[in-house]
């Protein structure tokens, strides 16, 4: 078996080439010393997620959404951070069961995380289309990322030689033909 180990830059070119509608932080309500959810079970709960998401929008039809996840654990410039889940993704076609819910894509995807794990948290940051502004709850300060290339080196800012986790690739989906 090949493997081949890719830098933030080559990773954010693969990608660029999958077309995604919607930027968003899933978060978690842990106690502020609660670091018992490493990145296996953060992962289980992304797979959880999309399969209810899955049978919502698609019953027993194929997953048709680019989902693309990072799991983000580590300090950034120096400042200790919770777990969290960066996430692009494809907006649902019109053969999708979207329009018979009653309910905006926003509010499914904020829904479906929320009810995925008892620790999944209803604080959803969103981010859409190509001017992309995204709100930190844990401050005031505000980063605007103008296009998909930027949304995706944002997500994948802890990616390096030696750190390639971030990308959750057990719950990466990219669909051929959806680029």
């Amino acid at each position: 078996m090949y493997t081949r180990t890719l830098n933030q830059e080559e990773l954010v070119d693969w990608l660029e080439n999958y077309q995604t509608d919607y930027f968003c932080t899933l978060t978690f309500r842990f106690p502020r010393n609660f670091n018992s959810y490493g990145r296996e079970k953060v992962s289980k709960v992304i797979r959880k997620f999309r399969n209810i998401l899955s049978k919502k929008l698609f019953g027993r039809q194929p997953f048709r959404l680019n989902f693309i996840p990072f799991i983000e654990d580590q300090a950034v410039s120096g400042r200790p951070q919770q777990i969290h889940v960066h996430l692009l993704i494809s907006k649902p076609d019109n053969d999708s069961r979207l329009p018979s819910l009653g309910t905006s894509f926003k509010t499914l995807i904020k829904e479906t995380w929320s009810d995925s794990d008892k620790h999944c948290s209803k604080h959803i940051t969103w981010v859409k289309d190509s001017f992309i502004t995204y709100k930190s709850h844990c401050s005031k300060s505000v980063l605007k990322i103008h296009n998909q290339k930027g949304a995706l080196i944002y997500a994948s800012k802890l990616t390096t030689k030696t750190n390639t986790e971030c990308l959750d690739v057990n719950n990466l989906i990219l669909i051929t033909g959806y680029c």
